[in-house]
């Protein structure tokens, strides 16, 4: 028995390769969700296969080494910046959208230990990595597809293939680490025809890590190979003299390739390639780089304010509202998009030794491999290099996760290896208990696994469930997509403040709703405000959420006057929190717009325009006041501002509300220039049309103006 168990965690193990393909539109967050929930299962009977073996076997339990210390450090550091961090709750438990937290952590300790229980020989190994070059294929196929255009169920939403994990970045890291374990294999597998495919698909993934265009993943794979092909010239052994120098030549030509790229990055070569445009665009003044430093920098700052154990998992957007600059671009960020900074913002000073301490390990393993094959070593180097400078640049996902902790395994086999504990026969038929007995504690540790899964997994999966089910019945069945919602909140899970917000946002749909009943649409109103309210008592300080709940009590307002305080009050508390966040200041003034305070209006608007003068959203914003105040001259010099800065990234509402500025001023020349691109870029919306035959009109173009109200009375009649 206990040897079929040695193979099923063996197995759970290849199961984790094929998570990445794992994508369902019944779930919110389809690429992240479904995957997370199965990779739990999966280690939650890992755990039972773990427990079993170590009890009857010395042999399989852990080494103790520098490394696996080093882990437990790691995966203690995180509970401990939760318990000293902002929000416990929401470091130990996460949310949808990333299903961190201290949980997730604990299941990639067992993952670890796991896979160091089971895979102790080479050829063990070998069939992991093969294993994984078939999910892999079919990741880089897919994105294939999506390149060329194909009508795929998941379909890419800009010109970088996403393929099954939903983001670029993601998959240029997953083709990143899977570049190396195809060379591993190509150096490594004792089965030729192995070799060759190795090789072969090692191109296929680098075509589609460039289709990615990801820069992260570019510098990470060219910084890797240049490593590669460092070691190779310098520690290869006599016997490799021609190798030295091809791979010297190759690292100088990458070199001069380089500069001879960066000195043309205006030529039409480098721009028609999207990852050598992406990569040449590297400057203090790409948007992107800006919008890096300042968050880096805010990272830092929070990183000063919790030094020794930070922030606690999932917690940066704490740090990211305080010190809320709006040169940072982004509203909304999680994480720092730098693994080291995010580790020291989130776990403080212990956090990022311990996790140093296990990321550094590798390297020095994979550089003592040198003394038995120098070729191996390059290989193995530059693939950790790859995987660590990218990570620079982005966040781990699971995608990358379930890797970092195989290769961390890998380089705890090859300490073992190097000090000949690498393998120690197991007699199956010696164990420490008894079969009867053995039987007794798989069934109790799947007792104990049963119990987890209930505790810790299901409330968030049916959860989730529920709720995507509420969101495909907003329109058709409102009643029923309430209903749904109420017992998703109800389960009172980890994902109840995404599974709100999502309610929220049903609201607009409920509400206008005519065949709905008065009594129907109240009790709506009051849940959410009651659920809204439960995930604040969690999390207090949370500044989107306050947001969220102050549009709420806005809503409410028809409910009871006393929801608009209760709205103020909220907003007021935001300020508080993230003084910097020009959306507060903006929905300050839609507070006192409905309240029909138009001083207070102006007073909020302006100091949004004074913190953000070049923010479109503050903006449009701000010429939309003025329209009502008929500050037509103010609304016009602002308008032409965005032409000047945004005139080629305009949004045909944002257009809109520039033409409207226009014709309020009666500058109809402009207004019809304005009008003609509108209809352009949207030709279905009635408005856009009025208003251009009154442009048309009032310039002198009657015959324009008449033929388009000729058009829409006949559209008119039509639908009657």
């Amino acid at each position: 028995m206990l040897q079929y168990l040695y193979k099923t965690g063996q197995i759970l193990v290849y199961f984790t390769l094929f998570l990445p393909l794992v994508v369902s539109s019944d779930f919110i967050f389809p690429f992240i969700t479904p995957r997370n929930f199965l990779f739990r299962l999966l280690m939650s009977i890992g755990l039972v296969v773990i427990g079993v073996l170590w009890m009857n076997y010395k042999e399989l339990r852990p080494k103790k080494n520098w490394l696996n210390i080093a882990v437990v450090i790691l995966l203690l550091s995180k509970f401990l910046s939760a318990i000293f961090g902002a929000n416990f709750y929401n470091s130990f438990w996460s949310g949808y959208e990333r299903m961190e937290g201290v949980v997730a952590w604990l299941f990639f300790g067992i993952f670890y230990f796991l896979i160091i229980t089971v895979f102790r020989k080479r050829d063990e190994w070998l069939w992991l990595f093969r294993i994984s070059l078939i999910p892999a294929l079919i990741v880089v196929v897919y994105g294939f597809g999506q390149a060329m255009g194909f009508d795929l169920a998941y379909g890419r939403e800009q010109a970088r293939i996403e393929s099954t994990l939903g983001n670029a970045a993601y998959v240029g890291a997953y083709m990143a680490i899977h570049i190396g374990i195809a060379l591993y294999i190509m150096r490594r597998d004792s089965i030729k025809w192995m070799r060759w495919i190795g090789g072969a698909v090692a191109w296929l993934f680098l075509v589609g890590l460039v289709l990615t265009e990801t820069r992260g993943a570019a510098v990470g794979i060219i910084m890797g190979v240049g490593v590669a092909l460092l070691m190779i010239a310098l520690f290869a052994d006599s016997s490799y003299k021609r190798l030295r120098i091809i791979a010297g030549g190759i690292l100088l030509s990458i070199v001069l390739s380089g500069a001879l790229v960066w000195t043309n990055k205006n030529s039409a070569f480098v721009q028609d390639i999207g990852v050598l445009r992406r990569l040449t665009s590297i400057s203090t003044q790409d948007a992107t780089v800006k919008s890096r430093l300042f968050i880096w920098n805010m990272a830092y700052r929070g990183w000063k304010d919790k030094p020794v154990f930070g922030w606690g998992q999932d917690n940066f957007h704490y740090i990211y509202n305080k010190y809320y600059d709006v040169n940072a671009g982004e509203d909304w960020v999680d994480r720092s998009h730098n693994n080291l900074f995010d580790q020291l913002a989130m776990d403080g000073l212990v956090g990022l030794l311990a996790y140093l301490a296990v990321a550094l390990f590798p390297f020095y393993i994979f550089y003592q491999v040198r003394k038995k094959d120098t070729i191996l070593s390059a290989i193995m180097l530059g693939w950790w290099t790859a995987y660590f400078v990218q990570n620079q640049f982005v966040f781990d996902s699971l995608n990358t996760y379930i890797f970092f902790f195989i290769l961390l395994a890998l380089a705890n086999w090859k300490y073992n290896q190097s000090h000949q504990s690498e393998y120690q026969e197991i007699d199956w038929q010696k164990s420490q208990y008894s079969t009867s007995y053995n039987y007794w504690i798989v069934a109790g540790m799947l007792t104990a696994s049963l119990i987890i899964n209930t505790v810790i997994n299901y409330p968030g999966y049916k959860a989730n469930k529920l709720a995507i089910l509420g969101l495909q019945r907003v329109q058709a069945l409102p009643e029923q997509s309430f209903d749904y919602f109420q017992q998703a909140l109800d389960l009172d899970s980890f994902g109840n403040k995404e599974i709100v917000m999502q309610l929220q946002i049903a609201l607009g749909t409920y509400l206008p709703d005519e065949k709905l009943s008065d009594k129907f649409k109240q009790d709506v109103v009051l849940y959410t405000i009651r659920k809204t309210e439960d995930v604040l008592n969690r999390e207090p300080d949370d500044t989107r959420m306050l947001i969220f709940a102050s549009n709420v009590y806005r809503i409410a307002r028809v409910i009871d006057p006393v929801y608009m305080d209760k709205s103020k009050e909220a907003l007021l508390r935001a300020l508080e929190l993230s003084p910097g966040r020009v959306a507060i200041y903006l929905a300050l003034a839609d507070h006192y717009r409905i309240l029909g305070d138009s001083s207070r209006v102006v007073e909020w608007v302006e100091k949004a325009y004074k913190i953000a003068p070049e923010r479109l959203k503050v903006m449009i914003k701000y010429i939309d006041v003025m329209l009502a105040l008929n500050r037509n001259a103010e609304a016009v010099d602002v308008a032409n501002k965005i032409l000047d800065l945004y005139e080629k990234n305009l949004k045909p509402k944002d257009l809109f509300m520039i033409m409207r500025a226009f014709v309020a001023d009666k500058q109809w020349g402009d207004a019809v220039l304005l009008g003609e691109r509108l209809v352009g870029m949207d030709n279905s919306v009635v408005e856009y049309w009025q208003l251009l035959a009154t442009s048309y009109e009032n310039n002198g173009q009657l015959d324009k103006a008449n033929k388009i109200r000729a058009k829409l009375e006949e559209i008119q009649r039509s639908s009657k």
